[in-house]
């Protein structure tokens, strides 16, 4: 779906400029060489119909396809393809953008967690940083919410190694990693039940692949953000809860 709402920008940014520049699809390619304007107007058309591509394939990858309102999308996409006339694709775009509000936005099952047993020293961090990940997740930023996640995950295990041994590693390794937090606290014995550190590596993995560029582009599932997010709640949960 993130994929779509960019789509669905970059196609009105380049309605916008194709209108303002009174760009004409059905006008012939100019090949000079030095007519600068041509040649402006020849790499609007591109970005245009790169970007009118581009939406009516992702219109096709949205998730509820029996989805009413999906069903509508792919019908005017469909009449993108061999619109050439700016206003007409201009209004179509628009209709497009009418129908995809009225979509039901997927909505996190369950984003709830006892703020009690949160110490008071990142209860107002942690409560924003939640805050926040409900509000990506549901407005389909799952790399960014798989980033919030691991953010969460490293501020708690910080907190809970200061309170263990003292030793406060934002001021001593502020750039100490993740996978290397939790070995320190494994070496302390603070994390002592398995699952919980099997499950923070696997995070800290989709947050190494979320945030980093690879060769190939990973773009976490619905599904699997809220994994991540149910298994981020159950670990900050069991980190802090009184025994």
């Amino acid at each position: 779906m993130q994929d779509f709402i960019n789509c669905l920008a970059d196609l009105k940014h380049s309605l916008k400029l194709a209108i303002s520049n009174n760009i004409d699809l059905t006008e012939q390619k100019n090949n000079s060489l030095i007519d600068f304007k041509a040649k402006q107007k020849e790499s609007i058309k591109k970005s245009l119909k790169n970007n009118i591509s581009s939406l009516i394939k992702y219109s096709k990858k949205l998730e509820d396809n029996e989805d009413e309102s999906v069903i509508e999308i792919n019908k005017l996409t469909n009449k993108l393809a061999n619109e050439k006339d700016i206003i007409n694709i201009n209004r179509i775009t628009h209709d497009i953008e009418k129908m995809f509000n009225k979509i039901k936005k997927p909505e996190l099952e369950r984003l709830r967690f006892d703020a009690s047993i949160i110490p008071n020293e990142i209860k107002d961090d942690l409560s924003a940083d939640f805050l926040e990940l409900e509000k990506c997740f549901n407005a389909s930023c799952l790399r960014s919410a798989v980033i919030l996640c691991g953010r969460i995950i490293e501020t708690s295990l910080h907190r809970k190694h200061y309170e263990v041994t003292g030793n406060d590693l934002l001021e001593k390794s502020p750039g100490i990693g993740l996978g290397n937090l939790l070995a320190k606290l494994n070496e302390k014995g603070i994390i002592i039940d398995p699952a919980i550190s099997n499950q923070i590596h696997l995070i800290n993995q989709i947050r190494i692949h979320s945030v980093h560029k690879k060769q190939n582009s990973f773009k976490p599932t619905k599904n699997q953000t809220q994994a991540v997010i149910l298994y981020t709640i159950d670990i900050v949960e069991k980190l802090f809860v009184k025994s």
